[in-house]
């Protein structure tokens, strides 16, 4: 009798981390919220392993509904983190921070700059619940990269290999709007 040969073939899938930001919007300046934007696609670029989840913005929408189901179903609810900007008080990212915690279970990391005051109620949020709030600092999109590599390994997100954080150059450039910092981007790989 003749050997059969058994061969196993593994396949490997790598699910990018899925990440919401919230912002302030409404009233805000388009030069606001291109700044933001610019911000988030910059910390985008630091993570490789990770994929933004889109919100439909102001101008995108027809009917609140909409907005809604695309920003808390499809968005908040379909993320692994959710990160809110809350340097600019905002009653639409509360409610994102509230879905994100109450109605999804998911981890949330809650941002500002030095020196921006958090209201006692957001605090309270996450002194009362340490386990999912995350409240940090941030200067730069070097720094929101960090925090969210932080909460992956504290959350752990079921990566199955490693995380690749993309270097900076040095340079940078002063943001008026944001009052921050911006680092111009080069691919590569930071040493820690």
């Amino acid at each position: 009798m003749g050997k059969v040969a058994s061969m196993t073939l593994a396949l490997s899938y790598e699910k990018k981390i899925q990440v919401y930001f919230g912002h302030a919007l409404t009233g805000q300046s388009e030069e606001f919220k291109s700044a933001m934007d610019t911000l988030i696609k910059g910390t985008m670029l630091l993570l490789p392993d990770y994929e933004r989840r889109e919100f439909i913005g102001l101008n995108n929408w027809k009917h609140p509904v909409e907005v809604y189901k695309a920003d808390i179903e499809d968005g908040v609810g379909q993320s692994d983190l959710v990160v809110l900007f809350v340097d600019v008080v905002a009653g639409g990212v509360f409610i994102e921070l509230c879905a994100a915690l109450w109605l999804y279970g998911l981890p949330v990391l809650v941002l500002s700059k030095p020196g921006a005051v958090m209201s006692g109620l957001l605090r309270g949020v996450g002194d009362k619940n340490p386990d999912q709030v995350t409240l940090c600092r941030y200067k730069s999109a070097k720094d929101i990269a960090e925090h969210i590599l932080s909460a992956s390994g504290r959350y752990n997100f079921g990566i199955q290999t490693p995380i690749r954080f993309q270097s900076i150059r040095s340079l940078s450039f002063k943001n008026p709007v944001l009052g921050l910092e911006a680092p111009v981007y080069q691919s590569g790989h930071l040493s820690h």
